[in-house]
């Protein structure tokens, strides 16, 4: 399978500075950067969705012309010292192969460790290991407050504004189009402001919410909803009897329809009153099935650790 052509947030990605919505300052500042053929430490901060990534990879692909002279890591599983000394240090140590920089970009950049920030402060200045300092790091970060400010000293830093309804519509009418998916115009309207500032949020639902060609918002929530209520009574009532039943029940569901996990544990976390240890564990899997190949496992296992962590506290909670 072409993960490109089945994920549409792929598929119809931007792949020119021209395609992508962003405020004048932060275009006229970018294009600068390509007409001048040179760039500085970039540092893209904003909300989710609002094209901090899909610029960071624009420029990436500007600036270089081969795999040897790019480096893509997500800090949300690259955080720590290791990586930091085993993967981006030894990536600057050598020139660039055939391109005019390499480059790094760190995506979701606000989940390094301080150590990890630390260990990169000094390299990226230091032409001993930044060789001639022709590798340039792009961070992408959803929240400044999270990153030290002898990182954000080093770096020109852009505030990305969520991305106007009235564009995301166009953009989510001429997928439908292009995918020959018929639909209800009202659908389009509650799609964005149910999932708004979000962009990737929006167009990953869109996918999963078509069903024979018809996109149909209601019946995508219902969906949601469904799987939602089943999973939380689950986790929350802790009826090891009804346990086996529920979770053939979630892996069926799952498995003939396209739900969305992580939008399942995000209606659970905002319209549920679900417990602190629930509360712990969903939070630390909502970023985490993008990058594990069986997702109906992965959710399930989820389900199981909210179980027996709620079980651990209630142990504790009467000693």
């Amino acid at each position: 399978m072409d993960i490109q052509n089945y994920l549409w947030v792929a598929k119809y990605r931007p792949k020119q500075l021209d395609d992508i919505v962003l405020n004048n300052t932060i275009k006229t500042a970018v294009n600068s950067f390509i007409v001048q053929d040179n760039m500085p430490h970039c540092m893209f901060i904003g909300k989710p969705g609002t094209g901090k990534t899909t610029l960071a990879l624009i420029l990436m692909n500007h600036f270089t012309n081969n795999d040897n002279d790019r480096l893509f890591l997500n800090a949300s599983d690259d955080r720590g010292i290791q990586s930091m000394r085993d993967i981006v240090i030894e990536f600057m140590k050598t020139p660039p192969y055939s391109s005019r920089y390499k480059v790094v970009v760190m995506d979701e950049c606000d989940n390094l460790t301080n150590d990890a920030w630390l260990i990169i402060r000094n390299p990226i200045e230091n032409d001993q290991i930044n060789a001639d300092y022709l590798t340039r790091f792009i961070f992408t970060a959803n929240y400044a407050n999270k990153i030290p400010d002898f990182m954000k000293s080093r770096c020109a830093v852009f505030e990305f504004t969520s991305i106007p309804k009235s564009i995301m519509i166009d953009k989510i009418r001429y997928i439908l189009s292009n995918e020959n998916i018929s639909y209800e115009e009202e659908d389009l309207v509650n799609l964005v402001d149910y999932y708004y500032p979000d962009f990737r949020a929006v167009i990953n639902n869109l996918q999963s919410m078509c069903i024979n060609n018809v996109f149909s918002f209601s019946t995508g929530i219902e969906s949601i909803s469904t799987l939602a209520e089943l999973v939380f009574n689950t986790i929350e009532n802790n009826n090891i009897d009804q346990l086996k039943y529920n979770i053939t029940q979630i892996r069926n569901i799952m498995h003939t329809s396209e739900v969305n996990p992580i939008e399942v544990i995000r209606y659970i976390l905002n319209e549920k009153d679900v417990s602190l240890s629930s509360y712990i564990v969903l939070n630390r899997y909502m970023n985490t099935f993008n990058n594990v190949i069986d997702k109906v496992a992965h959710f399930i296992a989820m389900i199981y650790e909210c179980i027996l962590f709620n079980q651990k506290i209630g142990k504790l909670s009467c000693n």
